[in-house]
């Protein structure tokens, strides 16, 4: 049996002490692997830094830059990196309910004026 296929079964037979384990660590480390994977997401997927993000968050007075409301913590008020998906450009914050509208209304200004057309012709 070659080493892999040992630590496979010897895995499968203290599974229930594995699981226990990263429950353990989960738990000590949630709050700094929250942090890290943000930092990832920024770059990865904007480019940015975390201190450029919170530049954002200030001169935005921390308020979705749509409906103004304060950003919290928690969903759909948490600050949402608003971007052109054609050029990647970055537009600000928005919390997460403005981000989908826009994203739902595919970015398209025509489409938004017509929302916009509808929703005050029919109150």
């Amino acid at each position: 049996m070659t080493k892999k296929e040992r630590q496979k079964k010897y895995r499968a037979e203290h599974k229930e002490y594995f699981k226990e384990c990263r429950k353990k660590y989960y738990l000590k480390n949630k709050e700094k692997m929250g942090r890290d994977k943000r930092k990832l997401v920024l770059k990865n997927n904007f480019g940015i830094t975390e201190e450029q993000f919170n530049e954002m968050l200030k001169s935005q007075d921390n308020r979705c830059g749509i409906c103004n409301n304060l950003f919290r913590s928690h969903k759909p008020f948490n600050p949402n990196v608003d971007h052109n998906h054609a050029t990647n450009k970055i537009r600000g914050l928005l919390c997460g309910q403005c981000n989908r509208s826009i994203g739902l209304l595919r970015d398209d200004p025509a489409i938004i004026k017509n929302a916009i057309k509808w929703i005050t012709e029919r109150k």
